[in-house]
């Protein structure tokens, strides 16, 4: 199951109104001699195509019949776009973080088809009353790139015309899997707009602008243009539910 934890800013009045984006097209296309024609896409990734999956979401690492621990592999895989729905073909780090097992390795670089992949596994038995002990592990994966706004007007920028954007709180790993951050959720401390040393111990909630590139909007365009957007996996180890 995939979460996005944000707060809705819709501006629903006569003038104001959030949008980010750029006014010109990003991609860029060149020759190389005796070689076809290449279109690159050097963009900035946007929350809304920032996608966290699994090669199998119900992995059998405690077997529901016995209770047997089996040591497992699940590939995660990242994908990656800019506002426009388009791949992002430059590369960009990508990092992983797991209540439970081991992320190997814990980060990874997109390549030209704006993905990449790591592994996690399960290596050895949850701890009773631990982390994955109910069954349940949630992965996070975040990278830095820009908040989705509503293109109202649609010139892709950010601007008093649209209706409104998806204001990011910090990444967090949610244990408890109630989609808001409660005691007991392990903080992923990273520089953001709230918390631009990343590292005030803090889970810091949205600040209230649009982070993006691209923002013409009379008065929400944030000081900094990008901010750590994120997805986030749940897996369930006892495998899939008997029919």
């Amino acid at each position: 199951m995939n979460r996005y934890k944000r707060t809705l800013v819709a501006m629903i009045g006569a003038s104001s109104v959030l949008l980010a984006g750029c006014s010109e097209n990003s991609f860029e296309a060149f020759e190389t001699t005796g070689a076809a024609t290449v279109t690159t896409n050097p963009g900035t990734i946007s929350q809304k195509n920032f996608s966290l999956l699994a090669d199998d979401p119900q992995p059998t690492v405690i077997d529901p019949n016995d209770g047997s621990f089996k040591q497992t592999d699940v590939v995660l895989t990242i994908f990656t776009g800019d506002r426009n729905n388009q791949t992002i073909t430059d590369p960009h780090t990508v990092t992983f973080v797991s209540e439970y097992g081991l992320i190997n390795p814990p980060t990874c670089e997109t390549g030209a088809d704006g993905t990449c992949s790591v592994t996690w596994s399960a290596i050895k038995r949850p701890d009773l009353g631990g982390p994955g002990s109910d069954y349940y592990v949630t992965i996070v994966a975040y990278a830095s790139g820009e908040e989705t706004f509503f293109d109202t007007n649609g010139n892709t920028l950010f601007d008093d015309g649209d209706a409104g954007f998806e204001d990011l709180e910090e990444p967090f790993v949610d244990a408890d899997g109630d989609d808001i951050f409660t005691p007991g959720d392990t903080i992923i401390d990273v520089v953001s707009t709230n918390d631009p040393t990343g590292a005030n111990g803090v889970h810091d909630l949205g600040d209230g602008f649009f982070n993006g590139t691209g923002c013409t909007h009379s008065s929400l365009c944030a000081a900094r243009p990008t901010i750590m957007i994120w997805d986030d996996i749940i897996l369930k180890i006892d495998g899939p539910a008997t029919p």
